[in-house]
């Protein structure tokens, strides 16, 4: 398949279409795949400005969701459910390994840590990516959806003490 046609597949399932595909690509490329242009090709701004987005969109969603739960609770929440492992768990879930660009010869190691991390940076740079290119609704839109039962069950662990 090529890059096109896993940009549309990933489009799919996302369930967004891009108007600047080259933020979709960028989102999926790992830096190994561009070493001299990382900065500019690679997703890690992308992951950077996700991360922080994600951060916010999960405080507000908890914030109103969960009026009752006091700040710690609230802290104590927000740090699982924007876990690398759950984020892991949700990109592995949506099989999103297979649409990242990566060249695992310019990576020192290569494992399932690292298969488990590439796909929570993605998460996150993709979030970023939604953001630039559909507008800042849209990234919150996906982000919950995408997350919401993951919260809930982790805010009712915690209130039954497990």
């Amino acid at each position: 398949m090529d890059k096109e046609d896993k940009l549309s597949e990933l489009e799919a399932l996302l369930q967004i279409t891009f108007n600047d595909r080259s933020i979709l690509q960028r989102a999926v490329t790992h830096h190994s795949c561009c070493p001299e242009t990382a900065v500019r090709d690679s997703y890690d701004t992308l992951e950077f400005l996700g991360d922080a987005i994600l951060g916010t969109h999960v405080v507000e969603y908890i914030f109103r969701t969960f009026p009752d739960a006091t700040e710690g609770e609230m802290t104590a929440l927000k740090s699982e459910v924007v876990s690398r492992r759950v984020l892991s768990k949700i990109g592995q879930a949506i099989g999103l390994f297979s649409y990242i660009r990566i060249d695992t010869t310019n990576m020192r190691t290569f494992n399932e840590r690292s298969r488990d991390s590439l796909c929570t940076d993605v998460l996150e740079a993709l979030i970023g990516a939604i953001h630039i290119d559909q507008g800042p609704e849209a990234a919150r839109e996906k982000e919950i959806k995408n997350n919401k039962e993951e919260k809930e069950y982790r805010y009712n662990k915690r209130q039954r003490g497990n």
